[in-house]
């Protein structure tokens, strides 16, 4: 599904604003709807928060921040937009505008370990991935080198898409959102399985105890998996299948940035490993390198 209807929260942070960054990329889709919504945090300074005048202050300048960045929106992009300011708690009210208004895509940008900027208390960005009942896309700290959103442009956007795979048909159904972004773009799709051939002993990582003939035959097997799956993937550059051996967090982000990936694709709730990991190592990993993270939702059974 082509992402229509987009939810950006942001705290008025510098960090926040880094998830504009890929909204001009987005528009491309076209007939794009940006809402940008705030939230006065309760829990940020209860002393402070509980007069009634510091609230409305507060409210006030939120609401002329998301204004201006509205404006510019709508001057440079021609998108339409929308702005809303609300007052509680914000991973609670974001989940909550998720759930009503169901957008297609939220964009959230994180420290990658710390929760969206100065909406560190819960760990907002975290409980925004797991909780979101729509695709996410996570915009870690290193995702741009731009300064400003406005300055973005100069460089084609999610021409070399990394989807980790870990055998399980809900971990496959990512594949559908990176064949959209991948046909909207032009890009070239990554499929990649990790064979993790470490043994563990006493929190201690150990040899491998895999025989050659058993390391032979899982090699074989996942990249007999991911062959079969390629042919199925419609991307303009072509589609590359590879297996590689290591712990999931590592291997994938040495694949990350040996091979330029600049959006990763991954579902939540799969099985087991790299598809079920969402906001674990591998993921945590992940967004602490130069690429976004999708996060695709399982289909409702």
């Amino acid at each position: 599904m082509q992402p229509r209807n987009v939810l950006i929260p942001l705290d008025g942070s510098r960090l926040a604003e880094r998830s504009l960054v890929f909204v001009q990329a987005l528009s491309q889709f076209g007939s794009l709807s940006v809402t940008l919504l705030s939230v006065i945090d309760e829990n940020e300074d209860i002393k402070m928060l509980s007069q009634p005048e510091v609230k409305e202050r507060e409210r006030n300048v939120l609401q002329t921040y998301l204004r201006e960045i509205a404006s510019d929106l709508r001057k440079h992009l021609n998108l339409e937009v929308e702005t809303e300011v609300l007052e509680g708690s914000p991973a609670e009210l974001i989940l909550s505008r998720c759930g009503v208004s169901r957008p297609d895509l939220l964009v959230v940008s994180t420290h990658g370990r710390s929760g969206i900027a100065r909406w560190r208390v819960g760990s907002v960005a975290d409980k925004l991935i797991r909780g979101a009942g729509c695709q996410t896309l996570v915009v870690g700290p290193h995702a741009s080198d731009e300064e400003g959103w406005l300055e973005v442009g100069a460089r084609p956007p999610f021409k070399r898409i990394l989807v980790p795979l870990d055998g399980s048909e809900l971990g496959e159904t990512a594949l559908e959102a990176a064949q959209t972004f991948a046909t909207q773009f032009e890009s070239e799709v990554h499929l990649v399985r990790v064979i993790n051939l470490q043994s563990y002993g006493n929190g201690m990582v150990l040899e491998s105890s895999f025989t050659p003939r058993l390391t032979d035959t899982l090699i074989e097997g996942a990249q007999e998996y991911l062959d079969k799956l390629a042919p199925g993937i419609k991307a303009p550059a072509g589609v590359r299948a590879n297996v590689v051996l290591g712990s999931a967090a590592n291997a994938l982000e040495e694949y990350v940035e040996k091979n330029g990936i600049d959006l990763v694709v991954m579902c939540t709730h799969g099985r087991g490993g790299i598809a079920r990991a969402a906001l674990g190592s591998v993921t945590d990993r992940l967004l602490g390198g130069p690429a976004p993270v999708l996060v695709v939702r399982p289909p409702l059974s």
